[in-house]
């Protein structure tokens, strides 16, 4: 990918392939984004907390929430990035991935092994969780600035 008379530009196979491609440039872009001293949270942060103390006042939290929407909104940012960078290595740490590459001797088995169902219900999980990091991206999209 490159910049070109301000446009960015990509080659054939970034193009073939822009799932992976535009996952390592939101990676790269969220951990940025994280690693920047912000000074805030998004207002459906404030909202969660609200909800999880029953508190349905609709005035300034002024502050009273401030610790754990932090907290929440750093957890929020962890699940977006852990989901793209998931998907810009291939999705290398699946389960069914690593079960694969044991079974035909890439990795060194491990002391226990697991059962088919086993790794199955795992890689659910495991797709489920980078599902939840894709959905909470489209949710917070326009709350990724401070």
């Amino acid at each position: 990918m490159y910049l070109h008379h301000g446009k960015y530009r990509l080659s054939r196979v970034e193009c073939w392939n822009l799932d992976h491609t535009l996952a390592k440039v939101i990676f790269d872009s969220l951990c940025q984004f994280k690693a920047l001293e912000r000074m805030g949270y998004p207002n459906q942060i404030v909202d969660i907390v609200k909800a999880k103390h029953n508190n349905t006042d609709n005035t300034e939290n002024n502050g009273e929430y401030d610790k754990e929407c932090i907290e929440l909104w750093e957890k929020t940012i962890d699940d977006m990035m852990f989901s793209f960078k998931e998907i810009s290595l291939n999705y290398k740490n699946s389960p069914y991935y690593l079960y694969y590459e044991k079974k035909y001797g890439k990795i060194p088995p491990k002391q226990s092994d697991k059962t088919k169902e086993e790794i199955l219900n795992q890689e659910k999980e495991y797709r489920d969780r980078i599902s939840h990091g894709l959905q909470l991206f489209a949710e917070y999209f326009q709350a990724l600035w401070d």
